[in-house]
Formats: C-alpha cells, structure tokens, sequence
C-alpha cells in the first residue's frame, strides 16, 4: 500500500504491485501455426521483474438517484439501459437513459440562473502551461450551449496547484490531465463514470497525450506509412460488416471487433496526422513559418478543437459523422464566414484540417467554436422541464431532426461502411468535389517538395514526411470516394420529417466518384513521385534507432512511394469489387425505381478493368513493374471469385465476373503479339493468361442466391 485518503464519500488508494517470473517464457520450436508466442517488455532494466502502480477509487452513489431523462434515437447521447420485463406488448423492454450531469438551477423561475452545483473541470497540475489557455477555452465554450437552455457558469474551470493534497484521478473529480508517453498512442480521451441507476455522470477524466501535436511529426509519419490490409480498410473506412451481419455470421470475434470499434474515440490521434500535414503544406506554400507564431497559433487552435471534442463526449455526446455536410465549400472557403462560424454542424465531428487551394485566401483550419446540433444536444439532454411535462416537451425537441443543420449519425452508422454521409475526415455537402480538392493538394505538395531546396544543416526526412501525409490523406480521399459507390443514405428520422430513411446515392454522384477514381488513383497517369525526389527520401537515422528501441515499430530504410499506392490500389479494388458492393449496387435497382437510376454493376467492373488494363490499348507502351503488380492482382481477385465465390456471391456478379475473365483473356492474347513490349511484360501477360484460362476451366460449385 502506497498512501490512502478518505472523505466522507470517496476512500482513494493505492498500491504497488510488483510482478516477477523466475525465467522468461520462449516459443516453442514446433507449436502449430496460430499459437500465442511469449513477448518480453523491451523498456525495463529487468525483464523478469516490473513493478505497477494502480490508483483505487471508491466512491458511494448518490443517496437519491438523479431523475433519468430517455433516450432518442435521432440525437446521439451514451446511454445507461435497464430492462423491464413488467409490460410484455410493449416493443422492447430496454430502457434507455441519456448519460448526463445532474443540473439543477439555483433560481427555477429565473430564465437565466447559476446551477446549485456547476460542472467542475480541473486542469491538472502536469498540463504545460502553454496549452493550459486553449483547454480551458475549450472546456469554457461549451458554456455558450448551457446559456441557450437558462444555466450561467454551468461549466467552471479550475487549475490544480503543483502541490495539491488531492489527485485529479479521485472519483468526483473531473479532470484534464497531460500523458506522457515515448511514442504515439492515442492522442486523446474522455471516458466518464455514470451511476447506472441514472445515467448522472459522476466522474470525467480527458487525458491529452504529449505527443498528440506537432512534437513527433518526424517519427508518425516513418512509422506509420506502412499499413496491412486492416488498417487500409480503417483509413478507406471500408467494412462489409453490415452484408457480414445479414448473412447470419454476426458474434464472436468480428462482434467483439465492432463494439471495440464503435467504442473508440481516435479522434485526436487522427487529427494529429492532419496537423502535421497541414504545416507541411503551408510551409511548402510560404503561407506559414513552421518555427513561427502563425504555427504556434495552428497548433493551438488544434488543442482548442480537441478540448471541446473531450469534454463533449464527457458531458455525455456521442460522436457525429453525418455534421460535416452542413456547409458547402464556398462557405468552407470563405475566411469571413470561417471565422464567425463552426467548420460543420458539430465537434464531435472528426474534420480534417480545413486547407484552401493553393492561392487561396487562409481560413479557420480547425471548429474552435460549437456547431448548431451541439446546441441541440445539449438542450434535449439538459434542458430544465417539469416532470408533468417532459415527454412532450422531448418530443418536440427531437422532432427538429429533420433540419439539415441538425443532421446526425455516428459510429455505427460509419462502421457498417454503408451510409457515404456518414464519415470520418470528410468536410463539406459535396463529397466528389472535395475529395478532388484534397487529392490536388497532395499533387501540389508532391510538385512544390520535388524542387525544395535544402539547407545544409536539414534532414532529408523532412521529405519524406510530406510525401508520406501526402499519400496518406489521398487515402483517406479515396475512402470517402469509394463509399459513394453502392452507397446508402440512412438517416435516424421518425415519420414526421417525411424523408424516406433509406435513400441510394443517385447515380450521377457514383459516377463522378467513380470518374475521381479512376482517373486519379488507379490511372497509370494518376499520382506520381519522380525518380528524382524517391531518391531523397531518406529516413531520421537517429528517430529510426529510438523507434526500434522504444518499439514503435521498424522504419525501413528504402521507402518507396509507388509500393504504397500500390498497396492503395490494391485496397481500393478489393473494396469495389466486394460482394457486399456487388450486392448493394444490385439490391439498388430496386429501391432507386429501375436500372437507369442507379450505377449499374457491369458498369462498375468494366470501368475497373478498362483503366488498369489501359496499356494493353495503347501501342508502343510498355507495362511498368507496378502497374504488373496491380493487374496481377486483379487477376487474382477475378480467379478467386470464378473458382471459389463467397457465400454473399450473387449469380449476376458471377456472370459478370466470367465475362470480364474472358474479355481479358482475348486482350492479352492480341496484345502479347506486340514486339514493344519488355521482356518482364511479355512473362507477366502469358502468366496471367494461364491463370485465367485455370479458373474459367475450373470445376466449381456455385453458392449464394
């Protein structure tokens, strides 16, 4: 036992445990494929003994619970739920309470009044100075929704002495405190305790992590360009969960996997990258010294937006991913409109840095302000009523839904990869217009770094980590891209807005989308890094060793932009050519009323095998290694699909699949005879004429509907 404090509600204390082995367990030669394998701490002097410090904190619940406030489905609040099994007619016998602070005015009959007890947030004694006035900002601004609903200083803010008798982390205590950590973790959080009886929160702690802003810029983006299949599809924001879940293979893992995923908030890890990218390309531009105040107020504004994203989520908001389609981009564009107005319609959005085109006038990056549906929120969760009348006056809250301002989704609704509004780092009500936009940026950067000059005293990484934020956030512009194709709006409404709740993405947005992509991301012309600048992209030879050490991962050596497109193309075709694409698009016809409302599948694969293939069309070019290595995939993919369908498989698909198999095959059979060609063509084409041939002759059982 380390120390131990008591008050009359709250015992706090802890202990120091240590954990010890005799000998380190090592794998075994010979275990079979899949079998845990024992790993060692690599940041201890002594990797058979460690020592951990935990912090108990036990607190009495309320004598009397706090009236609960139900729940409703079209505003995202957390929720506590309770069965009740006493009525059997009614639809469900879950009980959903809004998780919120208990707030009560001092004066009831005053249309402006203090609270008996306002919510108390202490910055903690470890939070740099520096960034202590924008948390507290962010923390203060919330204040602004309180006042529309009757409550003054609902929200106080108090700054823990370096030498105080109380720890921040003690139950009761809201707090903001500062994590120190070796590497890139999480960026921030903002879990809350709640009383289940209730849902009155109880307890908040926001942990900012140190290294969630500019500091480690270098180090993310060595580590981070390498992705796996799994974190493609995270920053495609591609899941075919929801076709997953409708054939009957929900549970286990995969559910485990979709609760971790709804339950996670990454959003100032995410937007720590979007900082970091942005500095870049405004320093490329000259619009901003990076050593400069113009910078220090960036990151600054950055913190500002975080705090307010925190605390929202421990004043009980969930997140909203359908607020960044509130504006369009001439108001996004606009640096009057910009500074007096929210960026989109939440901060509990995750926004990507608001960057103009290059020659633009600068406008707020990041929301330092709060949106119309936080006000929303805040009033059905908190607003003071009178038991007789509370239902009603609910009701008439949550029937505003229907105001496009308003507009909400969260995670789920993003997680099961279906709904294109509902979305991660996407900003404005043209998702096709400003994909385009940030794509042109990354192309502009990759142009403006191929001719920086270098001061002898410079670190060639400094490149590097431009071309990587660059290839990264044309990944994320993918992703928003790709999920317009098949895509299908669902909003929460309740009858009583008269908007259908399931609308298909109309045919003309799909196709533009799918023109973006095509012409700027799987094009041979698409996007480049000239042999000249890979040559220059050199790692931090020092920030490498301390990322093996500390075990960030390793950072390689060679870095190669076009394997990262490459792996880019690959996710991206994985992700059109998915039955559960296959299956939206043609399940669309009918609900978009005919064919010629909605993109047609045919239209689709044809449009992808066009545009990978476009050499076989263009004499007296020869095919690149990369662009084999891409057409070798797909050819893979079309095999695997002839030769063995998924369970979602449609017969259509299947058709069509077989079709584009044979129309390939009588291609690289014209083709072949070209002498242009480069040896390494020739191979590739016959081999992928063989494996064509393979599976078009191959015995199959077809499977699905």
């Amino acid at each position: 036992m380390v120390q131990v404090r008591a008050k009359p509600d709250v015992v706090v204390f802890e202990t120091q445990n240590h954990y010890a082995t005799g000998n380190i367990s090592v794998a075994q030669p010979g275990s079979p494929p899949g079998s845990p394998v024992p790993g060692t701490p690599d940041t201890l002097p002594d990797v058979r003994s460690m020592f951990l410090t935990v912090h108990y904190s036990l607190s009495r619940l309320p004598e009397q619970a706090m009236k609960p406030r139900a729940a409703d489905a079209r505003i995202g609040h957390f929720v506590s739920q309770v069965s009740d099994f006493s009525d059997d007619l009614d639809r469900s016998p879950r009980r959903r309470m809004v998780n919120r602070w208990r707030l009560e005015k001092k004066d009831p009959a005053a249309e402006l009044s203090e609270p008996v007890k306002p919510i108390t947030y202490w910055v903690d004694a470890n939070v740099p100075e520096k960034y202590r006035a924008s948390i507290t900002a962010g923390i203060l601004e919330w204040n602004k929704a309180f006042e529309k609903i009757g409550f003054k200083n609902a929200i106080v803010v108090q700054q823990q002495a370096d030498k105080a008798d109380f720890d921040t982390l003690d139950m009761g205590v809201a707090s903001v405190r500062w994590m120190t950590n070796a590497y890139p973790g999480f960026g921030a959080i903002g879990p809350s305790h709640v009383d289940p009886r209730s849902g009155e929160i109880l307890d908040a702690d926001i942990a900012f992590e140190s290294l969630s802003s500019r500091n480690r810029r270098s180090l993310r983006a060595q580590i981070l360009p390498a992705r796996d299949a799994a974190s493609w599809a995270r920053l495609l924001q591609a899941s075919d969960y929801a076709t997953e879940l409708a054939a009957g293979s929900g549970g286990g893992a995969d559910a485990g996997a979709a609760h971790r995923a709804i339950d996670t908030c990454t959003h100032a890890d995410d937007a720590a990258d979007q900082l970091g990218y942005a500095l870049d390309v405004l320093s490329a531009r000259g619009d901003i010294d990076p050593a400069g105040p113009e910078a220090e107020a960036f990151v600054q504004a950055y913190v500002k937006d975080v705090a307010m994203h925190e605390v929202g989520h421990t004043l009980g908001l969930r997140h909203n991913f359908r607020a960044s389609r509130v504006y369009g981009d001439a108001e996004l564009s606009d640096p009057e409109f910009t500074s007096s107005h929210a960026l989109s319609g939440s901060v509990m959005e995750y926004l990507p840095v608001n960057l103009p085109r290059p020659g633009e006038k600068a406008t707020a990056p990041f929301q330092t302000t709060l949106g119309p549906y936080d006000y929303w929120a805040i009033d059905y969760a908190y607003r003071p009523l009178a038991p007789e009348h509370e239902a009603a006056e609910l009701g008439k809250i949550a029937a505003r839904s229907g105001e496009p301002q308003l507009a909400f989704a969260t995670d789920e609704d993003n997680f099961l990869g279906l709904d294109p509004e509902s979305l991660q780092f996407d900003l404005g009500n043209d998702p096709v217009a400003y994909a385009s936009k940030r794509i042109a940026i990354a192309q502009d950067l990759l142009r403006r770094i191929e001719s920086r000059k270098l001061d002898a005293d410079d670190n060639y990484s400094v490149l590097r980590r431009s071309v990587s934020y660059s290839l990264r956030d044309v990944g994320q512009a993918t992703g928003i891209l790709a999920r317009q194709i098949g895509g299908l709006r669902t909003l929460r409404d309740y009858p009583n807005t008269g908007r259908d709740p399931l609308q298909p993405v109309p045919a003309a947005r799909q196709r533009a989308a799918l023109d973006v992509l095509a012409s700027g991301v799987l094009s041979a012309n698409g996007l480049t890094v000239s042999p000249g600048l890979q040559r220059r992209l050199a790692p931090d030879f020092l920030e490498r060793a301390d990322a093996l050490a500390e075990g960030s991962g390793a950072v390689a050596t060679d870095y190669t932009p076009g394997q990262i497109l490459l792996d880019l193309q690959k996710a991206l075709i994985g992700q059109l050519m998915s039955d559960g694409v296959a299956v939206r698009l043609l399940d669309a016809e009918s609900k978009a009323g005919g064919p010629d409302a909605s993109l047609r599948l045919g239209e689709l694969y044809g449009r992808i095998q066009r545009e990978l293939w476009s050499e076989l069309a263009a004499p007296r070019v020869d095919i690149p290694a990369m662009r084999r290595e891409l057409q070798r995939d797909q050819v893979n993919r079309l095999a695997n699909l002839l030769v063995a369908p998924g369970r979602l498989s449609r017969a259509d698909a299947r058709s069509l699949v077989r079709a584009l198999a044979v129309d390939l095959q009588a291609r690289i059979a014209v083709a072949s005879k070209r002498p242009d060609l480069s040896e390494e063509a020739r191979a590739h084409l016959r081999d992928c004429a063989e494996s064509l041939h393979e599976a078009l002759s191959a015995r199959l059982t077809r499977s699905g509907a």
